[in-house]
């Protein structure tokens, strides 16, 4: 019976040096190298490469259908930069509660703790100074008097949701001025 135990042990490392080694090894390191890039994304100052790709898209022509214009107006590029910030806010913000949300699902405790981590489009879109378009007319959700309870999964497709859609209005809005007026 002993020989038999032995025997097996001696099959099982085997196994275990072969094929089950190497393929946990492989998943060990890029679990490694993925935590020393997260690690330095978030050590890093992304704000200049953040201006640089905002002014960069300021002058860029917006994607897709253009919809006629009854005027011929200037884009202002004063407030097309400021809109285009307020909706790179929104998106990182909603990508970071995302992961936040995510991690916490997985067991992993964020250093920061943060209680509300849903999205910020709503609380933006009413401060914003940019309201008044006709853009979002259709984005502001009025809030009833009870507020059902999301579970994460919800907070986290909406976060998503709203984080992307705002993504897409960065990338896609200009701000045209007639005689100063939008």
């Amino acid at each position: 019976m002993k020989k038999q135990l032995v025997s097996l042990q001696k099959y099982i490392i085997y196994l275990l040096k072969i094929f089950i080694w190497p393929i946990l090894r492989k998943i060990v390191i890029l679990i490694e190298v993925l935590s020393v890039l997260i690690y330095a994304a978030g050590k890093m100052n992304w704000e200049p490469a953040e201006n640089w790709a905002i002014n960069k898209l300021i002058r860029q022509e917006p994607l897709g259908r253009q919809t006629y214009m009854p005027f011929q107006g200037k884009v202002d590029i004063t407030d097309t930069k400021a809109y285009k910030k307020e909706k790179y806010l929104v998106f990182k913000t909603n990508i970071k509660n995302t992961v936040q949300l995510l991690a916490s699902e997985i067991g992993i405790r964020a250093s920061k703790q943060n209680d509300k981590l849903t999205s910020i489009s709503d609380e933006i879109s009413k401060n914003s100074r940019f309201k008044d378009l006709s853009l979002y007319e259709f984005n502001i959700k009025e809030s009833p008097d009870t507020k059902a309870v999301l579970t994460d999964w919800d907070i986290i497709k909406d976060n998503l949701k709203d984080g992307f859609r705002a993504l897409l209005d960065m990338v896609n809005v200009k701000i045209i001025t007639e005689d100063g007026n939008q």
